[in-house]
């Protein structure tokens, strides 16, 4: 089975070509630069980036592939930004509609559960368990088969990549901050009070880390 990906929920442009789990070809196209001038996502801006490029990125997929051999076209549906979303399903549609190929909608969160299985020769064994920590999603799931997963447990606030943005532009970092502040980081230095160890059964939660920053921040401002 050969499938053509095409991916458009948030800030990046991406299609691949996947034959039985193994990744043949994949393009992408970053609008990190673009972003950086917003310090952060901008859901127009980030729709109009995927119209300007999915041509371009398909172009290129169609000069490294030969397409005829693609049974399934497959498209990211949910969840993600609206306008980005929109772009890739219409363009989707649309290559549907020209080579009489069959669609196959996939849910976003979906495609970060099995991600790690690409290219991977072993045979999935179910049940297991994921932990997503995504820039909009942090859940860990129970994953009884494609379409039976379970939520065991999510975030009750900020997802944690949004925490790590959040941070780095309190401290008037570089977007995206979860890469800003990764190069700064230093274990050495890392408060232990900060962080508490929760409760199996509690949720996630990052937005007191978040605001536990701001304060600190905002403080040594006060004392200049």
């Amino acid at each position: 089975m050969v499938v053509l990906g095409i991916e458009t929920s948030c800030d990046d442009t991406c299609i691949s070509i996947v034959e039985n789990g193994k990744d043949l070809i994949s393009i992408r196209r970053s609008s990190e630069l673009l972003l950086k001038q917003y310090n952060g996502i901008v859901p127009e801006v980030a729709s109009r980036f995927h119209e300007k490029e999915i041509i371009s990125v398909f172009k290129e997929i169609k000069e490294n592939f030969d397409l005829n051999k693609v049974d399934y076209i497959a498209y990211t549906s949910e969840p993600g930004l609206v306008g980005s979303l929109h772009v890739g399903k219409i363009f989707a549609e649309s290559l549907s509609f020209i080579s009489n190929k069959s669609l196959i909608p996939v849910n976003h969160i979906t495609g970060h559960i099995f991600s790690p299985f690409i290219n991977k020769a072993n045979k999935i064994s179910y049940p297991f368990l994921s932990l997503i920590a995504s820039g909009g999603t942090t859940k860990i799931v129970q994953v009884n088969s494609p379409n039976d997963i379970v939520d065991l447990n999510i975030t009750s606030d900020d997802a944690i990549g949004e925490a790590f943005d959040k941070v780095g532009r309190i401290l008037g970092l570089d977007y995206p901050g979860g890469i800003s502040i990764d190069k700064i980081f230093d274990i050495s230095k890392v408060d232990d009070s900060l962080f508490h160890i929760a409760k199996p059964e509690d949720d996630f939660s990052f937005s007191g880390v978040k605001t536990k920053v701001s304060n600190i921040v905002n403080n040594l401002k006060q004392k200049n």
